[in-house]
C-alpha cells in the first residue's frame, strides 16, 4: 500500500520481536516510520539496522512518551509525504497482526475524516485481567462522562487522515492519555469514529509493555476529572449568563 504511512513508536523494544514484526509490515506497507522515543545508546545499532533496511526513524534524545512520539511522527509524515490517504500507528511490540493493520487501512480509505480504532475482545481467555479490568472500566468512564462510547479506549491501532492528523497535531498530552485525549477531541471536533474488529495478542502477558498501570491510570483518570469539571463550568456559566 503505497498511499498509508506505518508508524511505530518505540522504547526500549524487544529487538526480536519488533524487528519480526517490521519485516512482516515492510511486505506490505512500503512507508514505514519509526520513532526511537529515547530508547539510550544500547539501542543505537539496532535502529541503524532498520534505516539500513529502508526504514525512516525519527530520534528523541530522551524518553517524551508515546504521544510526543506520535506527534513527532504526524509533523515529519505532513512535512514529507503528499498525495497519501493518511496513516496508522501500530504498537512495536508485536502486539498487532499485519492483517488488522490492513483492516484499519481499508476502513480509513472508505472516509478519510473519521478517526478508525480497531477493537479488541476483552473477554478472550488470554487477556491479562489487569488489561481486561483497567479497559472496562476506562470504557464505561469515558462513556458515562465524555458521552462517546467507544468499546476499546486504549487501542494503539488507530488509523488517521491527513486532516485529522492535522487536527491531533493540536491534541494535548506527552505520554499515553495524548490517545484518551484524541477522543475527547473527537467529541468537540465532531469527529466521527469508526470501529473495526481486530485480533487480541497479548505476547508473554504483555511483558513488552512500558504502560506504568498506575502512574499512567491516574494521569488518563485526570483528564476526565478535568473534563468533568470544565463542562459543569461551562453548563453553570450558561444558567448564570440565561438568569442574568
Amino acid at each position: 500500500m503505497d498511499d498509508i504511512v506505518i508508524i511505530i513508536p518505540a522504547y526500549k523494544p524487544e529487538r526480536t520481536i519488533m524487528m519480526e514484526f517490521i519485516k512482516k509490515v515492510k511486505n506490505k506497507f512500503t512507508k514505514i516510520v519509526v520513532i526511537d522515543d529515547g530508547s539510550g545508546k544500547e539501542y543505537t545499532d539496532f535502529f541503524k539496522e532498520l534505516q539500513n533496511n529502508g526504514i525512516v526513524v525519527l530520534k528523541h534524545y530522551i524518553n517524551f512518551g508515546k504521544g510526543r512520539g506520535i506527534k513527532t511522527a504526524f509533523n515529519y509524515v505532513l512535512n514529507n509525504y503528499s498525495n497519501i490517504t493518511g496513516v496508522v500507528t501500530a504498537d512495536c511490540d508485536g502486539q498487532h497482526y499485519v492483517e488488522d493493520i490492513i483492516k484499519c487501512a481499508e476502513k480509513l480509505r472508505e472516509d478519510p475524516k473519521k478517526l478508525v480504532i480497531g477493537y479488541r475482545n476483552f473477554d478472550e481467555k488470554q487477556v491479562p485481567f489487569k488489561s481486561r479490568f483497567g479497559n472496562k472500566l476506562t470504557r464505561t468512564i469515558f462513556g458515562a462522562f465524555v458521552g462517546i462510547k467507544i468499546i476499546d479506549t486504549q487501542s494503539g491501532l488507530r488509523a488517521f487522515g491527513t486532516k485529522t492528523m492535522e487536527t491531533f497535531l493540536r491534541t494535548t498530552g506527552e505520554r499515553y492519555e495524548y490517545e484518551t485525549n484524541m477522543l475527547i477531541d473527537c467529541k468537540e471536533k465532531d469527529i466521527q469514529i469508526a470501529e473495526v474488529p481486530i485480533s487480541t495478542v497479548y505476547i508473554q502477558n504483555n511483558k513488552g509493555t512500558h504502560l506504568n498501570p498506575i502512574k499512567d491510570s491516574i494521569a488518563i483518570y485526570q483528564i476526565f476529572a478535568k473534563y468533568i469539571i470544565s463542562s459543569l463550568s461551562s453548563f453553570m456559566l450558561d444558567i448564570i449568563l440565561y438568569a442574568a
